[in-house]
């Protein structure tokens, strides 16, 4: 599932008031103004959570849902994510616009992850904490509509045994040089913005024939 992106027909909005989400409810949106998030954590049957405007005392709470497969975080404030690592059962982790978070190692030892999306991450240029995460099977580090990411490399994903899809759309590379990916034996797709010279794609195409990339294919804009 690309991006893992989930469309939940019941929640048409985003609450801002725990009485609007069911007890028994299995997958929630919420939208914290103030304090309305407390006592969130008492929802201990939610596995998938979309919730906005984080602030750490808001992650602490959420990360006491140990039932929680699936976690979405939107305009993040909290600088500390190291609460995350009480989410033993967490499979899939967004993180969009996170502009107080430094350090992204913490991340790195969430390995019951199958997929982590960063985007928009001010402090965030090196995926050197990615560098040993052998069991993500999806990888998206990417900027917005406004921003590009800027990330100095792709070495550090070399070799990663499980990598099976790498996003990167609205990222400015620095070092153009991208068979580093040629090492990563699951690799399927590569998205990503047309970071590099021609030439650069060319070759990963050489070495990776049977990748799913755009640029690869065709790399005139028409």
């Amino acid at each position: 599932m690309a991006r893992d992106i989930e469309d939940w027909e019941e929640w048409t909005c985003f609450p801002n008031q725990l009485c609007d989400i069911p007890t028994s409810a299995r997958r929630a949106l919420f939208y914290r103004e103030r304090n309305s998030h407390r006592g969130i954590h008492q929802f201990q049957n939610l596995e998938k959570l979309k919730a906005r405007v984080v602030n750490q005392d808001f992650l602490e709470e959420i990360c006491e849902l140990k039932n929680l497969k699936f976690l979405s975080l939107e305009r993040v404030s909290a600088k500390d994510l190291k609460p995350l690592k009480k989410l033993n059962n967490l499979r899939t982790l967004k993180i969009e616009t996170a502009n107080q978070v430094i350090d992204f190692l913490c991340l790195s030892e969430l390995t019951h992850l199958n997929a982590l999306y960063l985007c928009n991450a001010k402090h965030l240029s090196s995926i050197e904490f990615l560098s040993e995460s052998h069991h993500l099977a999806r990888i998206g580090v990417e900027g917005s509509m406004w921003a590009q990411q800027r990330i100095e490399t792709l070495e550090p994903s070399a070799g990663l045994k499980s990598l099976q899809e790498i996003f990167m759309s609205s990222v400015r590379l620095v070092d153009k040089n991208l068979t580093y990916l040629a090492n990563c034996p699951k690799l399927e797709v590569f998205e990503c913005a047309r970071f590099a010279p021609k030439s650069s794609f060319e070759e990963l195409r050489q070495l990776m024939p049977d990748l799913s990339c755009r640029w690869c294919d065709k790399y005139e804009i028409d």
